[in-house]
């Protein structure tokens, strides 16, 4: 019997560059029963339209939600919840290019695994015009400490494919406390599963003036630190880390190391206590050795800035 395998992609004013990365889906080999079920955020172009052309030869699910602005972290969040009864599952972006090999490659590393199993690969980098700026994202498969992905979480969802042990596990997170649906599953993942890492590029991560978050190297450095202050001071509002702890202690209390689990008090109570953020920094800058020196900076700028 095929497994089954569901897509999730959630969409928004993405015409112009969804029809190619529909295409690297559905020419993906060897996947006989696979589903794209798409959640829109409320596009005003073409995206609906092109989706409804595919749906004629594909087995394309639009979700039915009205809600519209929620984000990308809520909608592959609410596809998550709806997409029940599936073997596998994958998040898409809509302006990529999969490989030809990418679900399978996964699907084979996961089938070796009961328990909740996420898989990951890496990705090179292309522009606009499809043409490459970077043949790998990393040189070396990063090693999954629990509290270092809370940093940085080593992983981009539209990389992943994790089995229904793993969604289940994750669900038991709720919607309004999630920093981004990637982390989350990875996070859940790491406390009761296994996580693999494919150093192998398995799809082309494209890098456009239109991606949400993406900063642009050409840009001057004065353009990227203003970037980058917003996109923390924003995300610290709508998501705050340090509820996302306090979620993962309530959660997954029983299930997660003692070492772990003071890791969490310390990033849930930061705000309030000067000896937690005191302790956060100093964690990050002296102790932890799993994420680059910018990005352990960067992290400690916004743990005192109250930033998280």
């Amino acid at each position: 019997m095929d497994k089954r395998v569901v897509i999730l992609m959630a969409t928004y004013n993405g015409e112009r560059f969804l029809k190619e990365q529909l295409d690297s889906i559905f020419d993906q080999k060897g996947i006989n029963n696979l589903t794209l079920m798409i959640r829109d955020d409320g596009s005003t172009d073409r995206t609906i339209s092109i989706i409804k052309e595919y749906s004629s030869e594909h087995n394309i699910i639009i979700m039915d939600d009205d809600e519209k602005h929620i984000g990308p972290a809520k909608s592959f969040w609410r596809l998550l919840n709806k997409a029940d009864g599936y073997d596998y599952y994958l998040f898409s972006d809509q302006d990529d290019v999969w490989d030809i090999d990418k679900v399978l490659t996964a699907i084979s590393a996961a089938k070796k695994y009961d328990e909740p199993f996420l898989y990951t690969s890496n990705n090179r980098k292309i522009n606009e015009k499809g043409n490459l700026l970077n043949e790998c994202s990393a040189n070396r498969a990063p090693k999954y400490d629990m509290k270092s992905v809370l940093v940085s979480s080593f992983a981009q969802g539209c990389s992943m494919l994790f089995n229904n042990q793993a969604r289940s596990y994750a669900l038991l997170q709720k919607e309004e406390y999630i920093p981004m649906h990637d982390l989350a599953i990875l996070v859940s993942t790491l406390i009761n599963g296994n996580v693999f890492y494919d150093l192998t590029p398995r799809f082309s991560h494209r890098i456009h003036s239109g991606n949400v978050d993406a900063i642009n190297n050409n840009e001057s450095m004065k353009a990227k630190i203003l970037k980058a202050k917003t996109k923390w001071k924003k995300r610290s509002f709508d998501t705050p880390l340090d509820v996302y702890a306090t979620e993962l202690l309530n959660k997954y209390n029983e299930d997660i190391t003692y070492d772990f689990e003071r890791f969490l008090n310390v990033l849930s109570n930061y705000k309030k206590s000067w000896l937690a953020k005191i302790r956060l920094v100093f964690w990050l800058l002296f102790i932890d050795r799993n994420n680059s020196s910018q990005t352990k900076l960067n992290f400690a700028i916004r743990a005192l800035a109250n930033w998280l």
